[in-house]
């Protein structure tokens, strides 16, 4: 089976489905994010500034990042602007968010803390704390969407469907197995009502 590379807001949707998705899913204003995150990146602006490997949201979940956003920039006062999302996509059904702060990734940090406990001196430093800080929100969040309809935020749990974890309430999920496109559709529209 071949795949489309498209950065839509459900990456991980196989690419026979992808290229029959409606071209607002497909046709985004600024290659590699998505336009469900316009409205965030106009509100917390530094965080989606410089290079990123691509910024993807399931609408099921944007509540969870806007809040996640909103805790970072609380946390962070006026060293907000250190922080950056690198990356945000969904990966075996639940989301992934990485980002970086002081140009260190979160990835380096959690491999520098297993090795060597992270601080040089044994004592924990601002910065050292304040990553810890957004590590642990971010986490937090990314746990959220483990039980969250990926396509409208209520309960789910992950379900495997044609090879591809999801998680989704009953009901979209049987939208997925039955109308994918609209499945798409719907996972990568923020509802108005």
């Amino acid at each position: 089976m071949k795949y489309q590379k498209t950065v839509t807001s459900q990456q991980s949707i196989p690419g026979e489905l992808m290229q029959k998705a409606p071209p607002q899913i497909t046709g985004n204003r600024e290659p590699g994010i998505d336009p469900l995150l316009h409205g965030m990146r106009k509100r917390y602006a530094g965080m989606f500034l410089g290079r990123h490997l691509g910024l993807s949201m399931c609408a099921g979940w944007l509540p969870v990042f806007e809040r996640v956003c909103e805790d970072i920039d609380l946390a962070l006062g006026e060293e907000r602007d250190d922080f950056r999302w690198v990356q945000t996509k969904e990966k075996f059904g639940s989301a992934r968010w990485y980002w970086t702060m002081d140009e260190k990734s979160e990835n380096l940090f959690d491999i520098l803390a297993n090795v060597s406990g992270a601080f040089s001196d044994g004592m924990p430093t601002l910065a050292s704390q304040r990553r810890h800080s957004v590590a642990e929100l971010v986490k937090a969040a990314e746990q959220k969407t483990r039980t969250m309809c990926m396509v409208c935020g209520l309960n789910g749990h992950r379900q495997e469907h044609r090879g591809w974890y999801v998680v989704c309430c009953e009901e979209h999920f049987q939208l997925l197995k039955h109308q994918p496109e609209r499945f798409i559709h719907q996972c990568s529209t923020r509802s108005t009502t």
